[in-house]
């Protein structure tokens, strides 16, 4: 039992210890609520710093591989990103200023909100940079098709049956090999996104629920003062 669960157990059982005890169990709250949302405010700041320093480190390794596409939507993606990680900043200096229960409450609730919708804004980020992936990389493969295949065109009045039947199996087998890779692909993203969810569980639903128990306990508290 910590030192917010001791003081409540005592505020509860004891009616005489409440004009005392209530402001401590409250500012206790706001230390535990504000500490919950730096460590948010670190997390996510990590994260737009990690992510940053990988696709930069891809760019300047080989520059050609990225398309306009590739850069503009990386771009917008980090944008989205840094809104969050300053909007959390601000949740942050909001909760460590907050005079009363009620500002306190509407700012934790606020903040579990805002969590849910960056772990949302990440998936849906993911998920069309993966579409976009795999578009370009079909753009490309229909690309080069289309220039091998005119290019035996132009040739073909010099090629020979054994020559058009070797092409024509090796078409097929690079078809196959298209399906393979788009398998792998498909898998490969389902794996990615299974451990994504599970990273944000186990990281990001410790702090919602401990946010949660705080406003929990903030209404209970207000509630009692009513009575």
């Amino acid at each position: 039992m910590n030192e917010l669960d001791l003081l409540k157990t005592h505020w509860q059982k004891d009616h005489d210890f409440i004009k005392f005890k209530r402001e401590d169990i409250i500012s206790m709250i706001h230390k535990s609520s504000s500490s919950i949302v730096k460590w948010l405010l670190i997390i996510s700041c990590l994260e737009f710093l990690i992510i940053g320093f990988i696709g930069l480190s891809s760019y300047f390794d080989d520059p050609s591989e990225f398309t306009v596409y590739e850069i503009v939507f990386q771009i917008f993606a980090h944008i989205i990103l840094f809104i969050f990680v300053s909007l959390f900043y601000k949740q942050y200096k909001r909760i460590k200023v907050s005079s009363n229960t009620k500002a306190l409450s509407y700012n934790i609730l606020k903040t579990r909100k805002l969590v849910f919708n960056y772990i949302k804004a990440n998936f849906i980020l993911l998920g069309i940079q993966f579409v976009i992936g795999a578009f370009i990389g079909s753009h490309f493969e229909a690309f080069k098709e289309g220039y091998n295949d005119g290019y035996s065109e132009g040739a073909g009045e010099n090629l020979n049956t054994t020559v058009e039947l070797v092409q024509s199996t090796s078409k097929n087998l690079e078809t196959f090999h298209d399906m393979a890779l788009w398998i792998v692909f498909i898998i490969a993203a389902c794996i990615f996104f299974l451990l994504l969810y599970l990273y944000y569980k186990i990281v990001y639903t410790g702090f919602t629920e401990r946010l949660k128990k705080n406003y929990d306990d903030l209404i209970a508290i207000d509630s009692e003062e009513k009575l």
